[in-house]
């Protein structure tokens, strides 16, 4: 059967599922097989805010065309459409006929698309990327990479059986400076690391009953909640643009259903998978986890006051506390840093520093544990794509960096102190915590 002429219910049974039908088939066919010098035939998935600036820098990448755009609102679709056929065109490029689509399912079903970017809302990250690694394509999804536990092992598992390139999109693992902090951390430069300091901002994911609005005629509400329980429509969750406005997504700041317990994991994933990602890096716990969340309300741990506070502990004894450390510079706020027997290694954002001058210039020697090398995220992925080179930041890095935050979230919520056993990914001998490791998928979206 041709892949255009397959329903969505057909599109389900052959590719969620795992079945070898000719959709998965030429689909990796067509992304293993490119040619030398060709381009990425690229997706997005999800036009929101995030894509937006996505698009903005693949637009002029050598390494890919952008041949279609997804979401549950036209209005998006219809702007960003209009952006890339026009930029395409303004520089002489071969412009092509940026397809729209409302459903995922039938983008995935195109077999011209190589490659998905996915940057919706993270109750909506598993089924797509599943989806898409079933159907053959390369995946790139934002981070935090899942909303619950289970739906990252599922994604891995999928994503390891397909054999896909799939990048996620925690990009500080492609800065110089958060490669460097943990590198000299890892091979002990100023010897073992005894804590680590993780900057992310207090305050969890909560009901967020927002005044109901009436909701645009070019948005599919009940697609925008798919999975997820029920709400009514409220900008707060997707604000309204116009699509003929020269830059709509500049009209609003970040939206808010990521504080929205339905749709989100609040600060504590959003930022914490960028920073705790990095700490995990450094201390060799890629794929792995930790031992215990252990949880105050005394205020008698580093964290923020007036806020409940609580620290990670690795199965070797390491705290990992949320905060900045108090000797660090400020430029350093917002960062992480790495406590070590003799001094301290620190990074944010454009900033690399140490307590020891010399550490800043140090040369790595030959026989260190070696960390990848990437200087931009998304080429970093396109070239895996193209070339089969290493991967910044793979599914399972993603799944481990999302999985502590969300832990995070259910001791805090929860209000106690948990133990967790990374290898099975369940709490030790608490069955009301593991309760919070999945969450059912509403209507049609049970079946995945």
């Amino acid at each position: 059967m041709n892949a255009k002429f397959y329903t969505r219910r057909q599109f389900l049974k052959s590719s969620f599922f795992g079945g070898a039908g000719l959709l998965i088939a030429s689909n990796m066919f067509a992304r293993t097989c490119l040619a030398p010098n060709s381009k990425i035939n690229l997706a997005i998935i999800g036009c929101g805010k995030m894509a937006d600036g996505h698009i903005g820098g693949l637009i002029h990448s050598p390494l890919c065309k952008i041949i279609a755009v997804c979401d549950v609102d036209s209005a998006r679709t219809e702007y960003q459409k209009r952006r890339i056929e026009s930029e395409y065109k303004k520089r002489g490029d071969a412009a092509p006929d940026v397809k729209e689509y409302k459903d995922f399912r039938e983008l995935l079903a195109n077999p011209s698309v190589d490659a998905v970017l996915i940057a919706t809302p993270d109750h909506w990250h598993a089924i797509p990327a599943i989806c898409a690694v079933n159907a053959g394509k390369a995946v790139y999804c934002e981070k935090p990479l899942t909303f619950t536990v289970e739906e990252g092992r599922k994604l891995v598992n999928a994503a390891k059986r397909m054999g896909v390139p799939f990048q996620v999109g925690s990009q500080q693992r492609s800065s110089a400076e958060f490669k460097r902090a943990a590198q000299l951390a890892r091979n002990k430069y100023l010897g073992e690391i005894k804590e680590v300091y993780v900057s992310v901002s207090a305050g969890n994911a909560t009901p967020r009953n927002w005044k109901i609005e009436e909701c645009p005629s070019t948005v599919d509400w009940d697609f925008w909640c798919g999975p997820a329980p029920y709400n009514p429509y409220s900008s707060q969750l997707l604000p309204k643009i116009d699509p003929k406005a020269n830059k709509p997504h500049e009209a609003y700041g970040w939206n808010s259903w990521r504080h929205h317990l339905d749709y989100g994991n609040g600060s504590q994933a959003d930022w914490g998978a960028h920073q705790f990602d990095i700490a995990l890096w450094g201390l060799g716990l890629d794929g792995k986890g930790i031992k215990y969340i252990e949880l105050t309300d005394k205020e008698d741990m580093p964290g923020e006051k007036h806020w409940r506070m609580y620290r990670y502990l690795t199965e070797s004894g390491i705290p990992i506390y949320r905060g900045n450390h108090p000797a660090i510079p400020k430029r350093l706020h917002g960062g992480l840093t790495f406590v070590c027997e003799k001094g301290l290694i620190s990074a944010a954002r454009g900033h690399f520093w140490s307590d020891r001058e010399a550490l800043e210039t140090a040369k790595l020697r030959d026989d260190d544990v070696s960390l990848i090398s990437s200087e931009a995220h998304k080429e970093n992925f396109l070239n895996a794509v193209l070339k089969g080179t290493p991967l910044a930041a793979p599914v399972e890095v993603g799944h481990s960096t999302g999985t502590l935050c969300i832990i995070g979230n259910i001791a805090y919520n929860l209000g106690r102190s948990l133990e967790w056993d990374w290898k099975s990914e369940k709490f030790v001998n608490d069955a009301e915590a593991c309760k919070f490791l999945s969450r059912p998928n509403r209507g049609e979206w049970a079946a995945y």
